[in-house]
């Protein structure tokens, strides 16, 4: 009940399209899957439930056949990354992400590296050739924020403190990975933003938006499960620590923040200033970060994802 009043509540005006290549990249996302040696059979069949197809599909409508197999994955390496790492050694999750963003970087490879790191290593060659230099360094730096984040939250794992709500959030905005996937939405889009376009205020201030939604909409279909799991890094559950909520209150709390930033994204988009010649690049970008939170949501919401049911 309570997830069905959730998604009647989490709405977005947004149009929802499917990537034409969607059955081909099912294929080849269950292919990749099974191409990592460094996780186990239960792993790789537990993400073989998750419907990542779905997610990249719905997500990047625009991407043609080469961008959305770049796309997905890269993905796919994000996720595999969590999972296989969640509960590692802090020293080792730490080597494994510095090593990470010196390859993302343009770093070549080591003897010393493993498949994770050629996986790596592969999609920086592979992108490099239709998204150019500038934006694998960006995109190197963004990573390098996540996994900031990552490492931030991982001092909590495993106990039972919770992180004050004002500290969450500001870990939450990058170990959502929303800036990776808004970075991708320029890819899709085919609308790779110029070097100083990113930073921007109001182009900075949309991209955070996005991001800010999409960690709030992950915590609150996936609070549930994290609950039932002893985790503590969920909004809901901090919301319900700090301030002594409800389940059903901590949610509507989430709910009412989601559409409040939702409320401001539509505001600034609908009053942009002149960007002159970079006019149709910043449209396109910013449709792609419709597409991509209106098929995060639809990937969330699809019954057939199992990864946080």
């Amino acid at each position: 009940m309570l997830k069905k009043k959730t998604q009647a509540q989490i709405k977005y005006p947004f149009p929802f399209r499917k990537n034409i290549y969607a059955d081909e990249l099912k294929t080849f996302i269950l292919q990749s899957i099974d191409s990592y040696e460094m996780i186990s059979d239960k792993m790789k069949e537990n993400m073989k439930k998750a419907s990542f197809d779905k997610f990249v599909s719905y997500a990047f409508p625009d991407a043609d056949r080469q961008r959305l197999m770049q796309i997905a994955s890269f993905i796919l390496w994000g996720f595999v990354f969590d999972d296989h790492y969640q509960h590692s050694p802090a020293a080792e999750v730490l080597q494994v992400m510095q090593r990470s963003v010196e390859i993302l970087g343009g770093g070549n490879l080591r003897n010393d590296d493993n498949d994770f790191s050629k996986k790596a290593y592969n999609f920086t060659q592979d992108v490099l050739k239709v998204a150019g230099k500038d934006w694998i360094y960006r995109f190197a730096y963004i990573n390098k924020d996540t996994f900031d984040g990552i490492m931030k939250e991982h001092w909590y794992t495993g106990t039972s403190e919770f992180p004050q709500l004002k500290v969450y959030k500001s870990m939450r905005e990058h170990t959502s990975a929303g800036y990776v996937f808004c970075a991708f939405a320029e890819i899709s889009a085919n609308a790779v933003l110029p070097v100083a376009l990113p930073f921007h205020p109001a182009i900075n201030r949309l991209t955070q938006l996005a991001c800010l939604m999409i960690g709030l909409c992950n915590d609150i279909f996936s609070a549930e499960k994290e609950r039932n799991q002893g985790d503590n890094m969920n909004v809901i559950l901090v919301l319900e620590h700090e301030h002594s909520y409800a389940a059903a209150e901590a949610v509507q709390v989430a709910i009412d923040q989601h559409n409040e930033l939702l409320e401001e994204f539509l505001a600034i988009k609908n009053n942009l200033p002149d960007f002159g010649a970079q006019k149709n690049t910043v449209e396109k970008y910013i449709r792609g970060i419709e597409y991509l939170l209106e098929g995060h949501l639809n990937w969330f919401t699809d019954s057939n994802n199992k990864r946080y049911q």
